[in-house]
């Protein structure tokens, strides 16, 4: 098995297997243990800060999940029409559809209307930032790595 491939299999039961044993003693802050036994994985086998953060994002960003009957589930009320021959979306059973599903499209949702999208060539050198009153988030999809600023 290659390095990267058997360090990346090890993060994914790493989150698992620290998510567990954090509920499981109750108390604390969770996400504050779990971030500590994720960094001290990474110490132990010698990975950067950044190559965590990218090995984090494409389990994040990269998930592979199993769709039923052509549909994808975003969450309760937005669902993604995989077999439509537009990009097509159900949202609160009402459908929105974009552009052809030949073509790459980003589609913005703000909680149950779209309310913009946007023809793009090449997801892989996409960049999402956004922005509110006290925070600044990103999403840089070239390296499968995101965050976010206090303002």
């Amino acid at each position: 098995m290659k390095p990267f491939l058997h360090r990346y299999l090890a993060v994914s039961a790493l989150i698992i297997c620290a998510s567990m044993l954090v509920n499981a003693r109750g108390g604390g802050n969770v996400p504050d243990d779990l971030v500590l036994t994720i960094n001290d994985f990474g110490k132990r086998h010698d990975l950067s800060g950044q190559r965590m953060k990218e090995m984090l994002g494409e389990l994040v960003l990269n998930e592979v999940l199993i769709a039923k009957g052509g549909v994808g589930v975003v969450d309760r009320s937005v669902r993604i029409i995989l077999r439509s021959p537009r990009n097509s979306l159900d949202i609160d059973n009402v459908r929105w559809d974009g552009n052809a599903s030949s073509e790459s499209q980003v589609v913005l949702i703000e909680d149950r209307r779209v309310v913009r999208s946007e023809s793009v060539s090449d997801f892989s050198r996409l960049k999402m930032v956004l922005f509110s009153k006290d925070e600044v988030r990103f999403i840089d999809f070239s390296s499968n790595t995101g965050g976010r600023y206090r303002r």
